[in-house]
């Protein structure tokens, strides 16, 4: 009987010995797995913030691309805004240049045509001063036969009397002034009054054709029919 209890008190103990293990196994497995938890939250949670951070990251990317893209955009249309307008500004610019190179030749020969002018009033008005100079009797018996005095004693005008046209009225006289110191001869003061396309007709005598004899004749020609 003694022994029998022994060896119910010696299987007792080893079972609470055992179910003292298998309690501290499942404590320490229990552990474990909170450990487990715990370092696959921590993992988790750190990969949800790279994955947000990434997120942010791309969204970012995303915008600067597409401002990029729409400055890229802009950046062509300005391209070609500027590519144009250099276009038409050289287009102009060599519009301009064939413009002022004709001008530069039209103003050459326009000086030309003054300097040629000029020269042939200085060799008239000198002419006409030699002639005013000389007492020959034969002379001055010759313009009071042409009825024709010539003044060239204002300053930048020439000024024609014509006379000795009208048998019944000797006395009748017709006038016209030239002037001479502008760009162009002009005609005033004219008696009797010429009509400015008739005026326009003496004018281009001396401005195109620069004859001055052929002026005085058709002047003289022209006075005397609008006299009557």
């Amino acid at each position: 009987m003694g022994d029998q209890s022994k060896e119910y008190a010696d299987l007792k103990q080893a079972m609470d010995q055992f179910s003292a293990d298998v309690q501290d196994a499942l404590k320490a497995k229990r552990a474990n797995v909170a450990d487990i938890t715990n370092i696959f939250k921590s993992t988790a949670l750190g990969l949800t913030n790279q994955i947000n951070l990434l997120n942010e990251s791309y969204e970012t990317t995303s915008k600067e691309l597409a401002s990029l893209k729409q400055e890229y955009i802009e950046a062509e249309a300005v391209e070609e805004y500027t590519k144009k307008t250099h276009e038409e500004y050289l287009v102009r610019r060599k519009r301009l240049m064939q413009v002022k190179e004709k001008l530069d030749r039209e103003s050459q020969e326009m000086e030309e045509l003054d300097k040629k002018r000029h020269q042939m009033l200085r060799d008239f008005t000198e002419k006409l001063g030699q002639q005013v100079n000389k007492d020959d009797s034969e002379v001055k018996m010759y313009e009071h036969l042409l009825g024709i005095n010539i003044d060239s004693s204002g300053a930048g005008v020439i000024s024609f009397t014509f006379s000795n046209y009208d048998e019944m009225n000797p006395q009748a006289k017709c006038t016209i002034t030239l002037a001479v110191d502008g760009p162009s001869f002009e005609i005033y003061k004219p008696t009797p009054r010429l009509p400015s396309e008739v005026r326009q007709e003496l004018l281009d005598t001396l401005n195109k054709e620069n004859d001055l004899s052929a002026f005085i004749i058709k002047a003289r020609e022209t006075l005397i029919a609008y006299s009557k």
